[in-house]
C-alpha cells in the first residue's frame, strides 16, 4: 500500500522519505543477518522473507517516486544499500570450515558454478551492524520473490541514480546474467533481470564517455547477455511480457554497442520486430528502435532475409 502511495505522490513524499528509506534498509539488513545466523546455527528460526520483500518493493516505490532525489538517500544509507542488494540477488550453497584457527564460510555459486571465495564471518551479538558490510557477501537467498524484487529495485536505481551503481556492476552483472535463463522456472525473476539489464545498458549509453571509461566496462557483458536474450526472443513458449523485455533490452544493447550486436541481427531481427510491433509507443520502445537503427547502419544485410 505505502509503495503505491510513494509512487503516486512522487516528490510530494520527500519530507517523509528519509525515515521510511532507512527503515526499509534496516529491515533488509536484519533479515539477511538472521538468515546468516540460521545457516550458522540451524536450530535458530529462518526469518520471514516477506518483510524483506515488502521492504525492497517499498524502496522501489520510493525510487520511482523521488527519481533523482533518491541519490542522497542511497549515498548516505547506513548500512549501505547496494551491498545488501548484491546479497539479495544470489543463490548459494554454504559450508563452514576452520582456516588458520578462524571459522570461515566457503560458498559455491549455484547458477554460474564459480567458487567465489572465502570471507571471515564475525557475528558477535553486539557487533552485527558493525560487521554487516563484510557479512552480506556471503548470504544466501533462495526465495525467488526476493530476487524478483531485488532486480526491480536495481532497474529503478539504474534509472534514478546510475552513478551510484556503476562501481557495483562487476558484482551485479554476473548474477543478473545468470538469472536471464531461457529455461527458468521463475519467469518473474528472469523478466525483472532482463528489464534491469536494459535499463543499465540505456543509462550507460547516455552516460558521459569519460566517466564511463573510468568505471566498469559494460561491453564485456554484451555477448553473455545476447547468449541469454536471443533464445528467449526466438522461443515460441516465452511469455509475452518477457518476450517484450528481451526485445527491448537487445535493442538497447544495440544502441550502446551496435558493433557488437549488429553481427547477430539475422538471428533475431524478425522475431524482434514481431515482439515490439504491437506494444504502445513509449520511451522504452523508442530507445529499442534507436538501437535497431544503429545496428542496421552497421549491418544492413542483417535485415535483408
Amino acid at each position: 500500500c505505502l509503495s503505491s502511495v510513494t509512487t503516486a505522490l512522487g516528490l510530494g513524499f520527500k519530507p517523509f522519505a528519509e525515515p521510511v528509506f532507512q527503515r526499509c534498509v534496516k529491515l533488509v539488513a536484519k533479515t539477511l543477518v538472521e538468515t546468516q545466523m540460521h545457516h550458522q546455527n540451524p536450530q535458530l528460526d529462518m526469518p520471514d522473507k516477506d518483510f524483506m520483500i515488502v521492504a525492497l518493493d517499498l524502496l522501489s516505490g520510493l525510487t520511482q517516486g523521488l527519481n533523482t532525489s533518491i541519490e542522497s538517500l542511497v549515498a548516505s544509507s547506513q548500512p549501505p544499500l547496494l551491498p545488501l542488494l548484491t546479497a539479495c540477488m544470489t543463490v548459494r550453497v554454504y559450508a563452514w570450515m576452520f582456516w588458520e584457527g578462524e571459522k570461515r564460510w566457503l560458498w559455491w555459486d549455484i547458477h554460474t558454478q564459480w567458487s567465489v571465495g572465502i570471507h571471515v564471518i564475525d557475528m558477535q551479538p553486539d557487533g552485527i551492524l558493525a560487521d554487516m558490510y563484510l557479512c552480506f557477501y556471503t548470504l544466501q537467498d533462495d526465495v525467488p520473490e526476493v530476487r524478483q524484487s531485488a532486480y526491480a529495485l536495481l532497474g529503478d536505481l539504474a534509472i534514478s541514480c546510475f552513478t551510484h551503481i556503476t562501481s557495483y556492476l562487476p558484482r551485479f552483472m554476473p548474477e543478473l546474467v545468470a538469472q536471464i535463463d531461457p529455461n527458468a522456472e521463475q519467469v518473474s525473476v528472469c523478466n525483472n533481470a532482463a528489464w534491469a539489464a536494459g535499463e543499465i545498458a540505456l543509462q550507460w549509453g547516455e552516460w558521459d564517455e569519460e566517466e564511463a571509461r573510468e568505471s566498469a566496462e559494460v561491453n564485456v557483458w554484451v555477448q553473455p547477455l545476447l547468449e541469454r536474450l536471443i533464445p528467449l526472443l526466438t522461443t515460441e513458449s516465452t511469455p509475452r511480457t518477457l518476450l517484450e523485455n528481451a526485445a527491448i533490452t537487445i535493442g538497447r544493447l544495440g544502441f550502446v554497442a551496435p558493433d557488437l550486436v549488429a553481427p547477430h541481427m539475422e538471428l533475431f531481427v524478425e522475431q524482434w520486430c514481431r515482439a515490439l510491433r504491437s506494444i504502445r509507443d513509449n520511451e522504452e520502445k523508442v530507445s529499442a528502435f534507436r538501437g535497431l537503427c544503429a545496428m542496421i547502419q552497421i549491418n544492413p544485410q542483417g535485415v535483408m532475409k
